[in-house]
């Protein structure tokens, strides 16, 4: 038999099986953590990936969620070690160093005067 909890619309409804006092999962701020199992059809794009390893970063358990998506745990872990390595190199990119564009100046300009000799030999 179904609990009988009160309606969330406050009329002082019994509904069975009502939402009052469900619960979120562990460390999700409400309005968060909206990512849920797929639907018929559907795909996992990036950003629903994303948001699983957030909450993943934010300490949820492996296995809840592989439960609660239905994703195996080696898929989850695989996202994991992908959202790493894409930080890790975000995080190594020299963009806007002056050394990296005089190293490129350097090597385009060696690179036209390899191919300016070889056309005067050939």
């Amino acid at each position: 038999m179904a609990k009988e909890q009160e309606s969330d619309q406050g009329r002082g409804e019994v509904v069975p099986g009502g939402t009052e006092g469900g619960r979120r999962p562990t460390g999700v701020p409400p309005g968060q953590g909206s990512v849920g199992p797929l639907a018929q059809g559907q795909r996992w794009t990036a950003a629903r990936k994303r948001e699983v390893v957030l909450r993943i970063f934010r300490g949820e358990p492996l296995e809840l969620l592989s439960r609660e998506l239905g994703v195996e745990l080696y898929r989850l872990e695989k996202w994991r070690g992908a959202a790493l390595a894409g930080m890790e190199e975000a995080l190594k990119a020299r963009r806007g160093d002056p050394r990296v564009a005089q190293i490129d100046t350097a090597r385009g300009c060696a690179h036209a005067d390899q191919e300016m000799g070889a056309e005067a030999k050939g």
